[in-house]
């Protein structure tokens, strides 16, 4: 081999090794861009979740002059009734936000057997380790009115979805909070997803999509009455 072909596979070398090298710091900055984007993505996730009862409080009442709390009230507590002649029916469920981000409230539905109805919250922004409250409120001839009794007159079970983003309005996640009405009403189950659409169905609608898959037959069988 000559000096110019050895020059010539020299040369070769030197650019397939300094090519690879290239392709090695771009896979290395794709990756610690990558790595820097989780951190980031982990830092600013915020994740709403119920508040469990008897666990946090929260004042129910001041003293005018100190301004100190008087009496206090359960934060977990979930409120469902109905006041006046009409009467206005309400509900309320508080969450709490236990993720390392601030959350924004986008959407709020409470949801039954009979059809769904808009919510509100007690405030749109929930910083880390906040508590915030879920609410509906219906007279009886306005719209849901009818879902609205469902819950706070005939105690139906019920659940309550939320959609939140982060403080830069990224969207980043949907709950839903199945309540167990009644007296003394509580969080059966709750459920997290990407979005309201990867959220598993609750119970009620599974027992109504297995009722409508299987119906029930029912046999009448005859006696003869012995003579």
């Amino acid at each position: 081999m000559d000096a110019g072909s050895t020059a010539q596979v020299f040369s070769a070398g030197f650019t397939a090794v300094t090519a690879t090298a290239a392709l090695l710091a771009i896979w290395q900055a794709r990756q610690q861009t990558q790595t820097a984007r989780e951190a980031l993505e982990t830092q600013t996730q915020p994740l709403l979740s119920d508040v469990p009862p008897r666990r946090f409080h929260e004042p129910r009442a001041l003293d005018i002059q100190s301004g100190q709390p008087t009496s206090w009230r359960d934060a977990g507590a979930i409120d469902i009734g109905n006041a006046g002649r009409e009467p206005l029916c309400f509900a309320s469920v508080p969450i709490r936000n236990v993720g390392t981000g601030t959350a924004r409230i986008d959407m709020v539905t409470f949801s039954t057997q009979d059809g769904d109805i808009s919510g509100s919250v007690s405030s749109s922004v929930i910083p880390p380790t906040e508590i915030g409250t879920l609410s509906m409120d219906r007279l009886p001839d306005d719209a849901g009115g009818v879902i609205a009794e469902s819950i706070a007159l005939e105690f139906s079970d019920f659940s309550v979805l939320v959609d939140y983003s982060d403080a830069s309005g990224r969207h980043r996640g949907s709950l839903r909070l199945d309540i167990a009405n009644g007296q003394y009403p509580y969080v059966r189950d709750r459920v997290w997803a990407r979005d309201r659409a990867g959220l598993p169905k609750h119970r009620a609608e599974m027992v109504s999509d297995s009722l409508r898959a299987e119906p029930t037959s029912v046999s009448h069988s005859g006696v003869e009455d012995a003579t």
